[in-house]
């Protein structure tokens, strides 16, 4: 049997610490929760003072979640846990979600959160459920 003195012992105390240290660290840094500021930078002028609202799936896609309602052309959140999150910008009902300028669907937005962060974006239009399927229905190229 190999002996270890006072010093060897003390060594493997300290990788035995550090080792500890290290796995509670990585174990925190998952559950950390993020402070997330939603910027608008731009709304489409037609729409200004219309209640604005972000909805994804961190809110089941509720498109008028006053939780998430911007204003003064932001919202903070807080205590975000670390992920990937889709989301849209809706005017409170999915006939009035946001598409782009000659009234096209927007795919879903996607953000990785791991840290505080500060977003910015710019909503070129928003659109009723008419006006987009009648644009959307313009735009399709059909075979018969």
């Amino acid at each position: 049997m190999h002996y270890c003195g006072s010093s060897c012992f003390k060594k493997v105390i300290s990788k035995a610490v550090g080792l500890i240290l290290f796995s509670l660290l990585v174990s925190l840094h998952s559950w950390a929760q993020f402070k997330v500021t939603v910027v608008i930078k731009s709304l489409p002028v037609s729409h200004k003072g219309e209640p604005v609202f972000i909805a994804g799936n961190f809110n089941n896609w509720q498109p008028d979640d006053y939780e998430f309602k911007i204003s003064d052309s932001s919202v903070v959140l807080d205590d975000v846990p670390q992920g990937d999150y889709q989301f849209k910008f809706t005017r409170g009902s999915w006939d009035k979600v946001e598409c782009a300028g000659a009234g096209t669907e927007v795919e879903n937005r996607t953000v990785g959160i791991n840290s505080d962060t500060t977003l910015f974006y710019t909503i070129e239009a928003t659109n009723t459920l008419a006006n987009f399927l009648r644009l959307c229905l313009v735009d399709q190229n059909f075979e018969s």
